[in-house]
């Protein structure tokens, strides 16, 4: 019989007492949090196998400095954002649910004057802080209680009490003189209705559909609310009500949102002859495709089928879309979607080009909601080629932040961008033709735009 010496108890005693002791070092919130992300985005995350090792991170920092380092340049797009992002539980409304807002959207400016920052009005919402104080697209205001504003100020013009606005207007020399001020009570918790304007213009026995449709979101309190969906189908309803010809669909202040709302949007504009077919596909990493048992490797998305939207389909042949810099996401999948079908003729600047989606990934043990990237998009004809944007071209391509255009209200047919739209439709001989002249000279430079910053929920990374 083999008998141990008593170093060998010694040696076996002092390894369970390490190991023992190893057990018993508690990991940090930060480490427990960490560990989540990290295996979350490891199964997840469409670009999983680009995560570093563990090896080279530290588990121990904050999450919302953590998260960004596990992100892949695949899905950063050509102005450095990465589209996935991260957000407190307890600091952040539900994507759709009402937030505190001043309820405007705005251009940031740098000008050659004693002025040498100032934003314009993009738009306002109804009933909003903004519209009360009487704040109106098109409106330049250079300080808040009287002091200059500089780039850092952004979140100021979102958010807030009460506070003083300097308006001011641009003179001859293009520079901006002092105008007055404007008394702005603080923010209010609202929800945007994302149908801002919808209307039809008779021109020349033509009748045209207009929508200002800016965020596919189902309804004001999240996903189940179907409020705004319902809504949206009575506006189609209308238009098929009375005969539209053609229709502008005016996405330039639209980053996106739920692709079922996107779904619902195509299906009223294709021609009815397609309900049912294939709109679109997603792919997923080759894990979920493996555990979702998908065929081909994709997940399709058809287009309603006639029963469930014939009183709203318009049947359309070819389509107009108002786009900008802040166009993303399902918006551009509305484009993408339609392509193999109709005409879809793009009138503004590029947008943003992001032909990805993701899905929340939450849990009760813990106080962060991941939004990664977790899907690639494609149409029918198998196309993802778009994420440097879609870009109109010749005359349809038309920036209204770098004209010296008036900013004429939203739905006025002699508003620069939209006037533009009927111009190439053939019924501009009907209208005051808008051209741009001597756009802004150079003295006036667009920088930040708060639609485009709020409307990607994009992360800032530099490399």
């Amino acid at each position: 019989m083999f008998m141990k010496s008593p170093f060998q108890y010694i040696a076996l005693i002092f390894l369970f007492t390490t190991f023992a002791c190893k057990k018993e070092i508690a990991l940090t919130e930060n480490e427990k949090t960490n560990q989540w992300i990290y295996n979350s985005l490891k199964h997840d995350y469409l670009f999983y196998k680009d995560i570093p090792a563990t090896s080279s991170l530290n588990f121990n920092q904050d999450p919302e400095s953590f998260f960004p380092i596990l992100l892949s340049a695949q899905e950063k797009n050509n102005r450095n954002y990465y589209f996935s992002y991260i957000e407190k539980k307890k600091t952040t409304a539900k994507f759709g649910e009402s937030k505190s807002t001043y309820g405007f959207e705005f251009q940031y400016y740098t000008f050659s004057g004693s002025i040498s920052m100032a934003i314009r009005v993009i738009y306002v919402h109804p009933n909003s802080s903004a519209e009360k104080a009487g704040i109106k697209r098109g409106d330049w205001y250079y300080a808040i209680n009287g002091v200059q504003i500089v780039k850092s100020d952004l979140e100021k013009f979102l958010s807030g009490g009460d506070i003083v606005l300097s308006k001011g207007k641009i003179n001859t020399s293009y520079q901006l003189t002092p105008e007055k001020t404007v008394a702005l009570a603080a923010a209010t918790d609202m929800s945007a209705d994302p149908i801002f304007l919808d209307s039809i213009f008779t021109i020349n026995n033509t009748k045209v559909g207009y929508l200002i449709y800016n965020q596919f979101l189902t309804g004001p309190s999240g996903f189940s609310d179907k409020t705004y969906d319902t809504e949206l189908k009575s506006v189609f309803s209308y238009f098929k009500s009375q005969q539209i010809n053609k229709l502008i669909l005016d996405l330039r202040f639209n980053g996106g949102g739920y692709i079922s709302s996107c779904q619902l949007l195509c299906s009223m504009i294709v021609q009815s002859q397609n309900l049912g077919s294939l709109m679109a596909k997603q792919q997923y990493n080759d894990q979920i495709t493996k555990e979702r048992g998908l065929t081909g490797g994709f997940e399709n998305l058809n287009f309603y089928n006639s029963k469930d939207i014939i009183n709203q389909n318009v049947n359309l042949t070819e389509l107009y879309i108002i786009c900008s810099s802040a166009t993303a996401s399902a918006s551009e999948l509305v484009v993408n979607s339609l392509k193999p079908y109709m005409p879809v003729n793009l009138i503004g600047t590029k947008t943003v080009g992001k032909n990805l989606g993701s899905y929340e990934i939450t849990s009760t043990l813990y106080n962060y909601i991941l939004h990664p990237i977790t899907l690639k998009l494609y149409n029918s004809a198998g196309e993802s080629n778009y994420s440097d944007g879609f870009i109109p071209t010749g005359n349809n391509y038309i920036n209204e932040y770098e004209s010296g255009a008036d900013f004429l209200p939203l739905g006025n047919t002699k508003e620069l961008v939209l006037n533009r739209t009927l111009q190439i439709m053939g019924l501009s001989s009907f209208l005051k033709s808008t051209t741009v002249q001597n756009p802004l000279n150079g003295k006036i430079i667009p920088e930040l735009n708060s639609v485009y910053r709020k409307g990607q929920n994009m992360i800032f990374r530099l490399e």
